[in-house]
């Protein structure tokens, strides 16, 4: 655990790093020492030292009764413990995102653009401290809270640095906390919130890690293992092609392994393979062909994607050479957990070199091929045009190329209670605000305006707006159930935001209900370089 600095306070004189501030009285609040004391030892202020000789004893005794009167109230025990239920998990254990209406976890939607260069220095994932929340976990993250109020410039600026080294299992405790903070404080607050949503958010970008420790298993098993980790749907789906569902032993070890690695590997072993296009958001599990070679030996493995080349087709036209050329299909996956917005390949990101030395470039540098329709799906096929090589070539030693995405970040849950004010609420979120516009009855009906306002959403509302349309919106009525809307309409657009009418079929009291609708607030903008090699030319 990294080092956190101590909570003593500085000199309040106006000095460089420091806020002229009023002298707090210090008989009124004990101080303890900070983590670096050997024990906790009470500092009892001058003031008090200074003023009790001339109190007679019924008011010393007065003084000394105020002071004891807390551990009076909490048995001597301190002020009560938060339960652990709502102590954040663990990094490792958050990985996973929260379930959204539907059978697989996660959202197919994000909101506004943030690419993980862009974001400041630190907010950098790399400088968070993945920790476990425990007690003395949490009491450094509540010690950096109020050091954000401390006298000296410096201290504060340590405070919220730490704090955002604490990462996103953090977000709860400075959550909770902001209440009680003085201005300055919650300013702080709020940008240590907003950097570390930014971190959680970027999630979506990075392969899911799996471990397992060296075993030997029936392989539904080993499978179950992959997907509780990973928040990844797998369904074997022998039985829609009337195959035998056999559950063969497989010996595996996997520490830190990336998922589509992990799952190929397990595959091999077990002579099963995917099917690509069968259930929506999941990995549907096929047996393997006679004649199809293993899934790990032909793959690329970047961040949540998963590259393969299954086609090669060489063609020549006699009555037109300059159409002569080479297409390479790619075959595409990423984890079910993840709902791309944008995927595109840039022609110019494109080349390949043969056995023979010579390298190949595609001739149209200004072109890219992209995927438009992928709602849904795990997997797509590209077809990346290429000149066609001389006879002599026999193989494609290496193939190279760029994958430009715009991912979903973590969704985020948006509760706004009350639904028959006539007042927008706004609500923000790391890099978007949801704002309910209006709410009215019609009869037995329920209409709700949102709107989804967006800091930087480049692609997302430009061209690929239809993953908002995506986002789950649900009406909680006040014996707990969830309705979802019978209808929705767009009823604004913007390149920044997009406004959303819902009905909701719902003949109760407007101020009993809570509307609910997640959606990311971050988008992750990233490019996946891949290399393909040793591939057969027709």
């Amino acid at each position: 655990m990294p080092s956190v600095p101590g909570n003593a306070r500085g000199c309040s004189c106006n000095t460089a790093g420091s806020r002229i501030r009023p002298k707090r009285a210090k008989h009124a609040v004990g101080r303890f020492a900070g983590p670096e004391a050997a024990g906790r030892r009470m500092v009892v202020g001058t003031g008090l030292c200074r003023t009790t000789h001339r109190l007679c004893p019924v008011g010393l005794l007065a003084c000394l009764g105020l002071l004891l009167m807390p551990a009076v109230l909490w048995g001597g025990e301190g002020p009560p413990k938060r339960s652990k239920e709502t102590i954040a998990a663990s990094p490792a254990a958050a990985a996973a995102p929260p379930a959204a209406s539907g059978p697989v976890p996660g959202s197919p939607s994000a909101l506004p653009s943030v690419s993980p260069s862009a974001l400041p220095a630190a907010a950098d994932k790399s400088d968070t401290v993945p920790i476990d929340s425990t007690p003395e976990w949490e009491s450094a993250v509540r010690r950096l809270l109020r050091q954000l109020d401390a006298d000296e410039l410096a201290q504060r600026d340590a405070a919220e640095t730490e704090l955002v080294r604490m990462g996103p299992a953090a977000l709860p405790l400075l959550r909770g906390a902001e209440p009680r903070l003085s201005a300055e404080a919650r300013t702080r607050a709020a940008r240590v919130v907003q950097q570390l949503q930014r971190i959680e958010g970027l999630t979506g970008a990075e392969a899911s890690v799996v471990d397992v420790e060296k075993r030997r298993a029936p392989v539904s098993k080993i499978l179950a293992e992959l997907e509780r980790q990973s928040g990844n749907r797998i369904i074997d789906y022998r039985a829609q092609f009337h195959q035998v569902a056999i559950d063969p032993q497989v010996e595996v070890q996997f520490r830190e392994t990336p998922f589509w690695q992990a799952l190929d590997e397990t595959l091999d072993a077990a002579r099963l393979t995917v099917y690509a296009y069968g259930a929506p958001r999941a990995i549907c599990v096929v047996a393997r062909p006679e004649g199809h070679g293993p899934r790990r030996a032909g793959a690329c493995y970047r961040g949540p994607f998963r590259f393969e080349a299954v086609a090669i087709r060489a063609q020549r036209n006699p009555r037109q050479p300059s159409a002569d050329g080479l297409t390479v299909e790619i075959e595409l996956s990423w984890e079910p957990r993840v709902q791309p917005i944008v995927l595109r390949h840039s022609l110019a990101d494109l080349s390949a070199k043969l056995d023979t030395g010579e390298s190949l470039a595609s001739a149209q540098q200004a072109g890219s091929v992209e995927i438009a329709d992928f709602a849904d799906r795990t997997a797509q096929r590209l077809q990346l045009p290429l000149p066609l090589p001389p006879r002599s070539a026999k193989r494609l030693a290496l193939l190279q190329g760029r994958l430009h995405t715009v991912l979903p970040g973590r969704p985020e849950t948006f509760v706004f209670d009350g639904m028959g004010g006539a007042r927008p609420v706004a609500k923000r979120g790391a890099a978007a605000a949801v704002v309910v516009e209006q709410s009215r009855q019609r009869n037995d009906q329920l209409e709700v305006r949102l709107t989804l306002r967006f800091d930087n959403p480049g692609e997302a509302l430009a061209t690929h707006r239809g993953w908002v349309f995506r986002n789950p919106a649900r009406l909680r009525t006040a014996d707990g159930r969830l309705l979802s809307p019978i209808g929705a309409e767009t009823v604004k657009q913007s390149l920044r935001e997009v406004g959303i009418s819902f009905t909701f079929d719902y003949p109760g009291e407007p101020n009993a209900a809570q509307f609910i609708y997640q959606t990311p607030t971050i988008l992750a903008v990233a490019d996946f370089d891949y290399e393909l090699s040793d591939l057969p030319l027709p």
